[in-house]
């Protein structure tokens, strides 16, 4: 757990400094240059189609895509100003508050898991009570940790009950399939492949609603000084969000693209996350008197993490939080 945490002192690895160099674009004339950093993801589908549509443009901005190996890795990138927004996990943001930096606020909820995050074991497998003793493959720290120690924790397990292997969620997949693991934390689209070769789903993100999820996340420092990139670009994602309910079969296959599977693949792990507008979010975020349950997943995220000792303090839930773009949103 520690090693983890303190990858995120070493705000820039050579591989993050190449994906950044790689992504210098050709601008939009009159643009806001916009460097965004993302993992590989179904729900990250309205950003997609945002981009491959014009809507991004259609607002103002010059987006350019950031590719990274997982959720949480794009965050040292963000702190140390080499990009500007990050499509993330509140889960690493509780990490950083609970272990480093509390430089980073999460600013809009992109969807939430409901069953395209979890835990693929082999058939002989049947309960999580059976991982005793078997080696399994989580992302140490991350939010496909957070869904193993779950699991585990359905089945009466302790996590020194099972052979632990620090790797990313698409490493897990493959290593599954290969055959090298007894199960392994993992998502879409390697739910599905690692499902489909050798295994079955024995607990997934359904088992643990509104928990797993995905979000915007920016440092406090850009609240303030690129406050209207931050506005715009959470309009356009909400508009992307519109266009994707609206025009199935185009989204499908823009998600297809990003994700190098087929459209009917797509159209299947899609059903398994649910995209947030602006009014969902206005729900999610809820007023300064009556705050809504954004905060008490945040609380709720942070409390397992202290549990587990994965981080060694509290942090303050509200200063994981900005909330202003989302209520002054119209």
């Amino acid at each position: 757990m520690k090693q983890f945490a303190k990858s995120f002192s070493r705000l820039f690895t050579s591989a993050a400094i190449a994906a950044i160099s790689l992504a210098v674009p050709a601008m939009s004339f009159g643009a806001t240059p916009v460097k965004v950093g993302h993992n590989v993801w179904i729900g990250f589908t309205p950003a997609y189609v945002a981009k491959d549509k014009g809507i991004f443009e259609k607002h103002g901005l010059d987006v350019q895509f950031v590719d990274f190996a997982g959720p949480g890795d794009s965050l040292p990138p963000i702190i140390a100003g080499h990009i500007d927004l990050s499509l993330s996990c509140p889960d690493n943001v509780v990490l950083l508050h609970g272990t480093e930096s509390d430089a980073l606020v999460s600013v809009f909820q992109i969807d939430t898991s409901a069953g395209a995050d979890g835990i693929v074991a082999k058939k002989s497998i049947a309960t999580p009570a059976d991982l005793k003793g078997k080696k399994v493959a989580a992302t140490i720290g991350a939010v496909n940790h957070l869904l193993m120690l779950m699991t585990l924790e359905k089945g009466g397990l302790k996590e020194s009950d099972v052979e632990i292997v620090n790797m990313n969620a698409d490493d897990a997949g493959a290593a599954f399939i290969a055959g090298s693991l007894d199960a392994a934390a993992t998502w879409e689209p390697w739910l599905s492949k690692a499902a489909a070769a050798n295994g079955h789903v024995i607990f997934s993100s359904n088992d643990a609603p509104g928990v797993l999820g995905d979000c915007i996340v920016t440092t406090r420092k850009s609240t303030i000084e690129k406050a209207d990139t931050i506005k715009a670009f959470i309009t356009a994602m909400d508009e992307g969000v519109k266009y994707v309910a609206a025009n199935e079969k185009e989204s499908l296959d823009v998600a297809a693209k990003y994700l190098g599977v087929k459209p009917e693949e797509a159209k299947e792990m899609l059903a398994g996350v649910k995209c947030y507008t602006i009014e969902d979010n206005k729900k999610l975020f809820g007023t300064a008197e009556k705050p809504g349950p954004k905060y008490d997943v945040m609380k709720k995220l942070a409390d397992f993490m202290v549990a587990h000792d994965v981080i060694k303090k509290m942090p303050d839930v509200n200063s994981m939080v900005e909330a202003k773009f989302v209520r002054e949103a119209k």
